[in-house]
């Protein structure tokens, strides 16, 4: 998947350059502020763990998730993923600190194993309504993280700190260019163009199954709070698959909550979105797509059956507002996106 366009200047490093203190500002971005960037895990180079920024409460809810998540694999007998995790981490209330970023399997110099985070704090007012676009929104920063952590083999505490220093998050004016960018994809591309890559298949025939499980999904987080939550796995082609999906449950649900949102980019690229308070649990099924566990919902099946008594359970207009192929994807999303 592609991030949103950046300058010449960013578009030229390769992944065996991360960030360094001597790098380019690029142009269009600022410099980013050095309370909202943090790191946290371990390294080779190292025999203990490396803290960078990483105490407040947003920093420590989501080490206690990644802990959460190593005893489930552990349990499993799976290890932590070796190709980049990207997060939008988030308790599920308003009140609380969400980050976004990359983590990566790594371990310490006696091979004790850790990932290696790095995360930005999000500004809260942004987020609370226009979260659907973060992963486009901070698209940059995340591939410079994902740099950073492609090259841990050669980095120690000090050239770490260095990289991270350098990162870049986006200014107000470059999230407001992504939402204008966002909104004009939903008006420029069709339905018929884009539900097949959101639901993987290549004739849509799973987009009626597909669409019913995620508003299900929404209405259920939205009016039975504090129930363990619902995870949503789909599959995704693209950057807009990603953001159709999360654009659609966000007006869904109404402002209910912020969702905490799992993606990777590597071969077949996944989407986990834990519809209320994440846990550590929610990466069993990224290892295991067919895990049957009750807050497991695909958004795919298998089952003709499924399909048809999914196609038959929606309501007359959200039928026919899935119907209309040729439409703009904006037009599904409002008919769908609204009780």
């Amino acid at each position: 998947m592609t991030a949103p366009p950046v300058d010449a200047v960013a578009a030229t490093a390769t992944a065996a350059d991360p960030p360094s203190s001597e790098a380019p500002t690029p142009m269009g971005s600022v410099a980013a502020e050095r309370d909202a960037l943090g790191v946290y895990g371990k390294i080779p180079a190292q025999g203990d763990f490396v803290r960078i920024n990483a105490s407040d409460d947003a920093a420590q809810a989501l080490d206690l998730w990644v802990q959460e998540a190593l005893e489930t694999l552990g349990r499993m007998g799976v290890p932590f993923p070796t190709e980049p995790l990207y997060f939008l981490h988030h308790g599920g209330h308003p009140s609380l600190p969400a980050t976004i970023g990359a983590m990566v399997a790594s371990h310490d110099r006696v091979g004790r194993v850790y990932p290696m985070t790095v995360f930005a704090r999000v500004d809260p007012a942004w987020l609370a309504t226009r979260w659907s676009g973060a992963p486009l929104g901070y698209g940059l920063f995340l591939r410079d993280a994902t740099r950073i952590l492609r090259d841990l083999s050669r980095a120690d505490a000090q050239l770490l700190t260095a990289w991270t220093r350098n990162l870049r998050l986006p200014s107000p004016q470059d999230l407001a260019q992504v939402d204008v960018v966002c909104m004009h994809a939903l008006q420029t591309f069709s339905a018929a163009q884009v539900l097949p890559r959101m639901t993987g298949d290549p004739q849509a025939a799973t987009c009626w199954y597909a669409l019913k499980t995620a508003v299900d999904a929404c209405d259920s987080a939205r009016v039975r709070p504090g129930r363990p939550p619902i995870v949503l796995d789909g599959t995704l082609t693209g950057d807009l698959d990603l953001f159709a999906w999360l654009e659609l449950l966000r007006r869904r649900l109404q402002g209910a909550f912020v969702p905490t949102v799992l993606w990777t980019e590597s071969a077949p690229a996944r989407m986990l979105v834990c519809m209320g308070a994440p846990s550590g649990s929610v990466l069993r099924y990224l290892v295991n797509p067919d895990d049957a566990a009750a807050q497991h919902w695909p958004l795919w099946t298998h089952r003709p059956e499924a399909v048809a008594q999914a196609r038959q359970s929606l309501s007359p207009a959200h039928q026919a507002a899935i119907a209309q192929w040729n439409s703009p994807l904006e037009a599904l999303l409002s008919a769908l996106g609204w009780a």
